[in-house]
């Protein structure tokens, strides 16, 4: 039952994915001076690219769900990993919806005067440092939680710990790329990059998502008494 129900779920979220991805497509194609405007996909919310668009708030609803489904996995199985990996989740929607390492980069711009470098604004060099010290303050708490758990809540670790790694790579060093690239590529290759970013973040926040709901049907599911 519990792998019908993550099957299930896993589906029904990547037909979400598969949706907006082909919306967001479909928006590069008629939201340009030259091209037709269209009346439902012209609009912006289809960008992945921009905050409040469709699939990044899709992306927060799933993070959403696997914060809640993580929360009921640590309140059946009390290891510390799945609170400390909740509060990862947590600030990775704080920092989203309230642009902090945005608004953090740009006080760094300003205090300490940061270069350009490698195609890299300013500003982008003073959100890779606000991420960093995202990821050192974090850190200890992960590394000592992960390695006090049981195999079971470690090998659970790993799996949030690939999501989290996927997310990082299209919403940190995919975004970088493309801002890197844009004056070097012709357009059609940066909206190519601009795309894989949206589509990386989708899957990484629905593997996230159907794991964290994995784990918490297992974890509410009583063990089996040994054979008599």
């Amino acid at each position: 039952m519990t792998a019908r129900a993550t099957l299930m779920l896993a589906i029904a979220l990547s037909v979400v994915d598969v949706l907006l991805i082909i919306g967001n497509l479909v928006h590069l194609r008629v939201n340009g001076p030259r091209e037709p405007v269209h009346q439902v996909f012209s609009s912006s919310v289809w960008n992945g690219y921009l905050d409040n668009s469709f699939p990044e708030m899709f992306g927060f609803a799933q993070l959403v769900g696997a914060v809640v489904a993580l929360g009921f996995v640590w309140s059946d199985r009390r290891a510390g990993v799945y609170l400390a990996w909740m509060v990862v989740l947590l600030v990775v929607l704080a920092d989203d919806l309230l642009q902090l390492h945005e608004r953090g980069g740009a006080t760094l711009v300003g205090s300490l005067d940061l270069p350009a470098i490698a195609g890299l604004r300013a500003q982008d060099l003073g959100e890779l440092a606000v991420w960093a010290s995202f990821a050192v303050a974090l850190a200890p708490a992960l590394l000592v939680t992960h390695v006090r758990a049981s195999p079971v809540d470690r090998r659970n670790s790993w799996i949030v710990s690939g999501g989290i790694a996927v997310l990082a790579v299209a919403g940190v060093v995919v975004d970088l790329l493309d801002i890197a690239l844009v004056p070097l590529v012709p357009a059609v290759v940066s909206t190519g990059v601009t795309v894989l970013e949206t589509t990386g973040e989708l899957v990484a926040t629905t593997v996230l998502a159907v794991s964290a709901f994995a784990m918490a049907m297992r974890s509410a599911v009583p063990a089996r008494p040994p054979a008599a």
